[in-house]
């Protein structure tokens, strides 16, 4: 469990050599990550809501995937994909993953999230049909990242989404390439029924990792990290 400070809050932990294929979480504190794991360990969701986003070459694909992965699985994509239904579309899953393009605001951390069909996807958006599903899969870049203010209080998509019911987090805090980021997470879902999120996460890395990796396979491996619950029981 790694409980980072100020900018190392922005680093791609799963770079450094020791963490490349070993399982590991952040937290923003030890007791928010004890926290999350108790809770994890008493959900009893099922279910996989699979959302592909627009203009992403590999979105359909990826989706169609990790449908294939589950025992029950939705899955949006097309005019389908829009703010409305994917929110209500998450509500009562295990697992919500969307595979869309990310955009991180800096400017405006709270209005980060996922570009849909109809517009971007914020925590605003998702507060209505709230809980969020317990784990949450952003295939996307960027929205690991938060906005670090004084005392490591931290404020974006993925702080939105814990407060508003998930336990557990997958993202990436840079961007990340289409293809490789598609196998990546095939990978991690036949592993994830199975295995803890972090080592399913770390499976999934070491997977793409093997056998003379491109770089864009290295990116996509070392980008994404879990965040929040993730070291206990499938």
């Amino acid at each position: 469990v790694i409980v980072p400070t100020g900018r190392l809050h922005m680093i791609p932990w799963a770079a450094l050599g020791p963490l490349r294929v070993r399982p590991f979480v952040l937290g923003a504190s030890l007791t928010g990550w004890l926290d999350a794991e108790q809770r994890s360990a008493a959900r009893d969701a099922t279910g996989v809501c699979a959302v592909a986003g627009p203009d992403l070459d590999d979105a359909d694909e990826e989706v169609a995937s990790v449908a294939a992965l589950a025992d029950e699985a939705a899955v949006l994509s097309g005019a389908s994909a829009d703010g409305a239904q994917v929110a209500e579309a998450l509500r009562g899953v295990r697992i919500g993953h969307l595979a869309a393009h990310g955009r991180f605001r800096v400017d405006n951390p709270l209005l980060s999230g996922v570009e849909l069909h109809d517009g971007v996807l914020t925590v605003h958006d998702l507060e209505g049909s709230a809980p969020t599903p317990p784990i949450v899969v952003l295939s996307a870049c960027d929205l690991a990242r938060s906005v670090v203010r004084p005392g490591d209080e931290l404020l974006g998509l993925a702080a939105g989404l814990f407060a508003l019911g998930t336990d557990s987090l997958v993202a990436a805090v840079v961007a990340v390439p289409d293809g490789s980021t598609r196998l990546l997470m095939e990978a991690f879902h036949r592993r994830v029924a199975t295995a803890s999120i972090a080592e399913a996460l770390a499976g999934a890395r070491a997977e793409l990792l093997a056998d003379d990796p491109s770089p864009r396979d290295l990116v996509a491996a070392q980008a994404f990290c879990v965040i929040g619950a993730g070291l206990g029981a499938p």
